[in-house]
């Protein structure tokens, strides 16, 4: 069944009586005639069939106006699926269970629980050959470990139940953003924009037919008066059809931004209007003109993801560049979202082998300033139980560049887990040289599994952090 639409219920009666307010309260007693017949109202009239033409290009749903193909996805927006938005991560006993359950063949089940001394214990559950399993479980977890988090021991059991845990990681992750195809704008926007001054009566002398015939000179002068004070809202709707078609440029998720351009209408009489030759020189919105809505833009998408990059790339004066480091910096911000609290895997010897804080440290300060920081976790040092929250991020003082020392801890700071003891030990020539060769000890004793020599360099290594009194 077709629904009668109430006529007065519709974007251009609204726009009429508002305009007609209006009208009324600037002009008092001057004028009074609002009928159609008045030349105001039909200008009036025109103007607001041509707001109602634009209206209806601009209330498509949102995700028209992004695509300038069906395959472009909604990440090149910046407009990130749910499951990467609010990405499981390992956090909990129950967490590491399920992953580990999940990713290990040949494992029934398994239960894990926190040692007195602060490690982790796994009881596994198998019927497949133990010591593979036991090397499986072994790597996995390493390669998952979180910050100040160790394996103490992995025994078997012949039967064993898991943690009840309702927040354990799930794949039933919020789906904020539906990736939904829809049909490119370009398809729906008219190729050139057409002026309403063709839209007027024939009297008026403005639309394409020209003056009507028998003109006196006088009167052909006021309607080229009349095309000239037209050709102010020509030029705003005109604009206003440029900028729509610019919006996909404008909200791709990369440091593209749309080009300067010219308005491509025209009308009778145009030349004799205006400076033809300034015309064609001029362009509408600059570069810097789109970098600040590019930034806009930027700003928004930090506040989906509770981020603030604008305060990050302070050091940048060109906008552009600014945008564009905001962009890898969100990029950075989503991977680093789903490992947050990773550590670096102790069973690999690969240089770029860092916790993922550090990844986002080096994207954001520069390699020179934050890659030669060395976690070190107290945990893996040996028995110091008081201290297994504990983090000592060392780096050589002269190391650093130009990059703010406090602007770089509040940095990590704000982003480790709020359990964690953080101290930041900046080391000078002599000092680093010494730390050096201990640490590269302790770590080759980390790979090899070497528990005696674990416990000797990482003694010393404590020794180092923390002299005793």
């Amino acid at each position: 069944m077709i629904t009668r639409r109430d006529k007065e219920n519709n974007i251009y009666a609204k726009l009429h009586q508002q305009a007609l307010d209006s009208i009324q309260a600037l002009s008092g007693n001057r004028w009074t005639d609002f009928n159609a017949h008045d030349p105001g109202v039909t200008i009036l009239e025109n103007a607001l069939y041509a707001l109602t033409e634009i209206q209806y290009h601009l209330q498509f749903p949102f995700e028209t106006y992004l695509f300038a193909d069906k395959k472009q996805p909604y990440t090149e927006f910046g407009l990130f699926p749910g499951e990467k938005i609010v990405a499981p991560s390992l956090v909990t006993p129950a967490d590491y269970e399920k992953f580990i359950c999940e990713n290990t063949p040949g494992l029934k089940n398994c239960r894990i629980s926190i040692s007195d001394n602060g490690k982790y214990i796994i009881q596994a559950e198998t019927s497949a050959n133990r010591e593979a399993i036991r090397k499986q479980i072994f790597e996995l977890y390493h390669a998952h470990r979180n910050l100040c988090e160790t394996l103490g021991e992995i025994v078997f059991e012949t039967k064993i139940s898991r943690n009840d845990d309702a927040n354990a990681v799930s794949d039933n992750t919020p789906q904020f953003i539906q990736t939904i195809q829809k049909e490119n704008l370009n398809h729906l926007l008219p190729k050139e924009y057409y002026s309403f001054q063709h839209h007027f009566p024939d009297t008026y002398g403005v639309n394409e037919k020209g003056a009507p015939a028998g003109s006196t000179p006088q009167r052909k002068i006021q309607i080229l008066q009349l095309k000239a004070y037209l050709l102010i809202f020509d030029y705003l709707l005109a604009n206003t059809l440029e900028q729509a078609r610019n919006v996909a440029d404008l909200l791709q998720f990369s440091d593209k931004i749309p080009s300067p351009y010219r308005l491509n209408f025209s009308i009778e009489n145009m030349n004799k209007l205006i400076d033809n030759e300034l015309f064609d020189k001029n362009s509408l919105h600059n570069a810097e003109f789109w970098s600040e809505q590019k930034s806009r833009l930027l700003d928004v998408l930090d506040m989906l993801y509770g981020e603030d990059t604008k305060t990050l790339v302070t050091g940048k004066t060109d906008l552009h560049e600014a945008n564009k480091k905001r962009i890898e910096l969100i990029r950075c911000f989503l991977k680093w979202n789903e490992n947050r609290f990773r550590s670096f895997n102790q069973l690999n010897q690969d240089k770029n082998n860092i916790p993922e804080i550090a990844e986002l440290a080096v994207a954001v300060f520069g390699r020179k300033a934050a890659s030669d920081i060395y976690w070190i976790e107290h945990i893996l040092l040996g028995d110091y139980p008081e201290e297994n929250n504990h983090l000592t991020l060392v780096q050589y003082a002269y190391n650093q560049g130009n990059t703010d020392r406090g602007k770089l801890e509040s940095f990590i700071r704000e982003r480790l887990p709020a359990h964690l003891a953080v101290n930041f030990l900046w080391l000078d020539n002599q000092q680093i040289s010494g730390f050096w060769k201990i640490h590269l000890l302790w770590r080759e004793a980390l790979l090899q599994q070497n528990e005696k020599e674990i416990i000797q360099y990482g003694t010393a290594l404590h020794n180092f952090l923390i002299p005793n009194p």
